[in-house]
Order: C-alpha cells, then structure tokens, then sequence
C-alpha cells in the first residue's frame, strides 16, 4: 500500500505523476508506470502484484499499472550550469502555468515544500534548468530520496513542448535515480523525441556538478483538454 501526500501535489489534490511512479518504483521495482487516471492526494492506495504488470488500485477504480521493463532510455547531453542557469529565466511557467500547485515545477509553491525547477529553452529543441535539493529533503546519509529524484526528472520533460498553450499530463515514465547529493546543484537538460497526435515521448537527463549523470528518464507526455487544469 502506498500514498502520496497533498504536499507532493502536481494539479490541486492531485498526486503528481513523477512522485507516485516514484514511490511505486520504490514499492515494486524498477518498472515503468503508466497512469491512467488522475489519483487522489492523501488516499491509501493498493498495489495488486503480478509477475508481468502490477496494477494499482484507488478504491476499486484502476489508476496505475507497473509494467517490469524499462524501455531505452536516451541520454540528453549537458550543459554548461550558467546556461541552465540563464534558460531559467526564460521558464514559460511565469506565465500562464497550467497547474502552478505543482510541488516540482509550480510558481505558486515555495521552498523547501517544492523542488523550484524552472526548466527554459536553451536552443536545439532542448529545455534545461538547476536543481540544488533542499537540505530537508534529504535523508540522514545527506542524500535525496530517489522518488524524489524521480520526481524531478518529470517536469522538464512536459516543457519540451508547450503546456501554456496546451496543458499536457504524464501518461508514462520510466526513471533511474543514482545518488543525488542535497545541497549540491545539479543540471536538468530535456529533449523530445518525436510527437505522434496528443502524445509526446522526451527523455530527460540530470547531472552532478562533477559532469555525472545522476539521474535519466524516458515519458510521455499527453495533450489534454483545458478543463484538466481545473480536476
């Protein structure tokens, strides 16, 4: 049984997408999760095993399933700290965010209760940002919990494409979280890959301040209707 609490928030009461397939990951494994509806903050939820795909329950109503593979993952490459550091700036977030109760990348939410990514355009397609984990976010080893290394991985990725204009939601995701250090700033750097319709598929990469990736991810992203930014 798992739970998300309100404060790890994506859409207001909503769990956020990349936070709760971490925490399934946690509970089952390295997986790819699929989200199939919006799950409630704050509710017990419970996770039915299977040798292929775990499923995932709110009530009696399926919202999740953990399928036992990770597809390839492509690796973003870096950039420099100042440039990640300068595209955030450009975050279109300051601007008509569609969910700005995220606990990731939303302007209404303060540190330490939120990650403050701010992912901007940097040229080439890519996307990139800093992320220096709060120092209360870690455990006793001073090192992030790795749903919520997951967790970050997830936003940037919907900023490769253009959520203000067309809110987009997690549909999958499928993370590996290394060692993140809190208190050390690490770079975010994302790249769609291609766009098929209302579905997006990126891969998001992050890096130590000594050039090592900490963390990859592959998802993809679903165009919604505006009514989504009000469930």
């Amino acid at each position: 049984m798992i739970m998300v609490a309100e404060r790890y928030a994506g859409p207001p009461g909503r769990a956020h997408g990349g936070y709760l397939a971490g925490l399934l990951v946690d509970h089952v494994g390295d997986a790819t999760v699929t989200l199939l509806e919006p799950v409630p903050t704050g509710l017990a939820l419970v996770v039915e095993r299977d040798p292929v795909r775990d499923r995932v329950y709110a009530g009696d109503e399926l919202v999740a399933t953990a399928t036992h593979r990770i597809p390839p993952i492509i690796d973003v490459p870096p950039v420099p700290e100042q440039t990640a550091r300068a595209a955030e700036a450009r975050f279109a977030g300051r601007h008509g965010h569609p969910f700005p109760s995220c606990f990731v990348c939303g302007t209404d939410r303060d540190r330490p209760l939120a990650l403050d990514i701010a992912p901007g355009p940097v040229g080439g397609g890519l996307v990139a940002c800093t992320w220096t984990p709060d120092r209360s976010l870690a455990a006793e080893d001073g090192l992030v919990p790795p749903a919520l290394v997951r967790a970050a991985l997830d936003c940037p990725g919907g900023w490769t494409l253009d959520p203000v204009a067309e809110p987009v939601v997690l549909s999958t995701f499928a993370a590996r979280a290394g060692a993140v250090r809190a208190g050390e700033c690490h770079v975010l750097v994302a790249a769609a890959e291609r766009r098929r319709g209302r579905m997006a598929v990126v891969h998001i990469s992050m890096y130590a301040p000594d050039g090592r990736r900490t963390g990859s991810a592959r998802a993809t992203w679903l165009a919604v209707d505006e009514g989504v930014r009000h469930r």
